[in-house]
């Protein structure tokens, strides 16, 4: 989980809820080309620059959330009508091209050279944890309802 803050030029990230980095800047947020300023995910609209992974829950907020916050909805999934909220595309389902903004303020998107994910159900593993750890230890079964592709082993995983 990444979250990113901007508040009076101070930039925040965080993983996981955890901060990990401050830079102190100014000025708007956009791209360095300012004709190519278009809001993507896992992509620039210049370029051929695609993140190569899955992304998955994207929330855009019109403020900047404490860490408290960002720790009390890390693994939550939201109803879309949170205070604050004004965008949010949980990609669940996806109809043609087409992911839905899940706040009702209709900034719906078209999904352009991506490949969904079948056959994976999604499940909260944390199921009554109303204290944020940043690590915890967790037993997870990989299990193949196509009984198609191999999906390997693996001993440990960072979440």
């Amino acid at each position: 989980h990444i979250a990113v803050t901007y508040e009076l030029g101070v930039i925040k990230t965080y993983s996981n809820g955890v901060l990990v980095h401050t830079y102190n800047g100014s000025g708007n947020i956009g791209d360095f080309h300012a004709n190519e300023d278009d809001f993507r995910i896992g992509g620039r609209q210049i370029g051929n620059q695609l993140f190569q992974g899955s992304i998955d829950d994207v929330r855009i907020w019109n403020k900047a959330r404490t860490q408290a916050e960002i720790q009390a909805d890390l693994i939550r999934e939201l109803t879309g009508k949170e205070t604050g909220l004004i965008g949010y595309w949980n990609f669940n389902s996806i109809n043609g091209t087409t992911v839905q903004d899940l706040t009702g303020n209709q900034n719906n998107g078209a999904v352009l050279e991506a490949q969904n994910v079948i056959g994976i159900v999604t499940t909260s593993l944390i199921t009554d944890d109303s204290i944020y750890e940043p690590t915890e230890t967790i037993n997870l079964t990989l299990t193949n309802p196509t009984n198609g592709a191999n999906l390997g082993t693996q001993k440990t995983a960072t979440l």
